[in-house]
């Protein structure tokens, strides 16, 4: 596979790529660059964990090598999961079990798992020191969003270290390429900004798309300077809130009912949950999305390309309500690997036992 056709596939999985030039620099100089995506244990695996490994799985196709980071210290910076270790370890030893369901060659020379816990030494310290003295207290803060937060609303420092934090991981991994969503893009841009002060190669940001909840797009709370970011952003779909989230581990009723009161505006694509579902999930992995219709109502069809599905809903000759119980179905026959692996198998119920307790909703 040549440069070209390398970078059609990171096209595919990204919504930014910053920047291109340096993208393709890289992948002419390595064949197998390393790149990373990092998690905060924190909770039952939700569908953005699926979508993310559709994604990794694009670019293993294309050579990269990948190290999913556990960010166990940074979860507990951040109060998840009360703040407890135990149960954040055995989150991130939960997600590894979803990855390991959804196909990701978890373990191989491929893909690495590397803990925040592993890499805390005397360099890290140095390194995260360093980047403190490149940078101020207005630049991090405005960093927040990183973390779920728009603003510092509280007086712990800690807050304040977690953006240096991600930055000073991006250079202790040593990866060439931040695969990261675009919520994240703040700590790639920070790296970027430092990576010379610190004699350190900038980093690739290839930032993914961030699926949006059940509720739907809605107005920003200030996690962006760009308008369009900030909603996006704003209305990502979150494991905390059940209500505007599909679990791995949900069934099919749950899907069906989760799917039936989730907003689908008639003729409206953008930020309409059922459209990027059909999108981001249901197409890479079937490449087709049957809608079962009376016949009155046009009968059945079998979408095999997304953007013909996409061009009959604008135009309003595919209903709302028959898109919802074809994706309700499509995702359920997704999600159905790792439902059953997560609640069938011996390890991945314990995990969830120890960390559930904990679980802030």
């Amino acid at each position: 596979m040549n440069v070209y056709e390398k970078m059609k596939v990171f096209d595919e999985v990204a919504e930014e790529i910053i920047t291109r030039s340096d993208l393709q620099n890289l992948l002419e100089e390595n064949e197998h660059p390393l790149a990373y995506d990092g998690f905060e244990p924190s909770g039952i695996a939700h569908l953005p964990l699926l979508y993310r490994a559709i994604t990794i799985k694009k670019l293993l196709d294309v050579g990269v090598k990948f190290k999913l980071f556990l960010a166990d210290w940074h979860a507990w910076l951040n109060g998840k999961l009360g703040g407890n270790m135990d149960a954040i370890k055995a989150a991130g030893e939960y997600f590894i079990e979803a990855w390991k369901s959804e196909g990701i060659p978890v373990g191989s020379e491929s893909v690495q798992i590397v803990w925040s816990s592993d890499i805390l030494n005397r360099d890290y310290l140095t390194t995260m020191l360093k980047i403190s003295n490149f940078t101020t207290v207005s630049r991090v803060t405005r960093s927040l969003p990183i973390m779920g937060r728009n603003e510092l609303g509280s007086d712990k420092i800690a807050w304040l270290f977690y953006p240096v934090m991600q930055v000073t991981d991006i250079f202790q991994l040593g990866v060439d390429i931040c695969q990261l969503g675009l919520d994240q893009r703040k700590a790639n841009m920070l790296a970027r900004e430092v990576a010379e002060k610190l004699g350190r190669k900038k980093p690739v940001g290839v930032h993914h798309h961030i699926l949006v909840g059940l509720e739907g797009l809605k107005a920003g709370k200030g996690m962006d300077e760009d308008a369009k970011r900030d909603a996006i952003i704003s209305s990502k779909m979150s494991k905390s809130n059940p209500k505007n989230t599909i679990y791995l581990t949900d069934d099919k009723e749950n899907i069906e009912k989760k799917i039936l009161g989730a907003v689908c505006p008639p003729k409206n694509l953008d930020g309409n949950p059922l459209i990027e579902y059909s999108k981001y999930i249901i197409f890479p992995l079937f490449e087709r999305l049957k809608v079962e219709r009376e016949l009155v109502h046009g009968g059945d069809i079998e979408y095999t390309n997304f953007e013909v599905l996409a061009r009959d809903y604008s135009e309003g000759k595919l209903h709302p309500l028959d898109l919802k119980h074809a994706v309700a179905e499509a995702l359920d026959q997704a999600i159905k690997p790792v439902r059953d692996h997560l609640t069938n198998d011996a390890k991945s119920k314990h995990l969830q036992e120890i960390f559930s307790p904990y679980l802030q909703r």
